[in-house]
């Protein structure tokens, strides 16, 4: 039964399939899940549990390094081990709606710098003006809404202008 029915879920278009058993003292529920993973979605298997990253999932978690952020790293949380400027991607048209998370897990100054044209929207919103948050449990998540404007969704404890 259950070959016949990742035949058939194959034949829809489905690309990748996840089976999960459910218990419950000895009895055994069998349930099985189909998940279509796609642009933009990973679909793994860590520690016999499905995990999926994307817009549909859990955000992957990058060690943030002082480098300049990718287009292919929308939808990322940052987190720091120390002092680290990351600057977001520059601000464009096909980028719009790239959602970045980033999280102080270290009390050193954590910058979080826009490209020279782009802005912020937050305390000063001045071009290339970046935030810096220098405490631990400190939460951003900025927005691209525009092809130069990145909103701040998300914030938790203080980030003040650090140029």
């Amino acid at each position: 039964m259950k070959m016949f029915l990742v035949l058939v879920l194959t034949m829809l278009g489905f690309s990748a399939f996840a089976g999960f058993q459910g218990y419950q003292s000895t009895t055994n529920l069998g349930l099985f899940q189909a998940v279509k993973c796609d642009a933009g979605v990973t679909c793994t298997k860590q520690n016999e549990k499905l995990v999926i990253f994307g817009a549909a999932g859990i955000s992957p978690q990058t060690l943030a390094t002082a480098s300049t952020i990718t287009a292919s790293q929308c939808g990322r949380t940052f987190y720091n081990a120390g002092a680290v400027q990351m600057t977001l991607p520059k601000g464009t048209a096909s980028l719009l709606g790239c959602r970045l998370t980033f999280v102080a897990m270290n009390a050193g100054n954590y910058d979080v710098n826009p490209d020279n044209a782009d802005i912020i929207l937050y305390s000063t919103n001045v071009t290339g003006d970046m935030l810096r948050s220098a405490a631990l449990g400190n939460t951003l998540t900025v927005q691209l809404m525009s092809a130069t404007q990145w909103a701040v969704i998300g914030v938790n404890g203080t980030w003040t202008d650090a140029n």
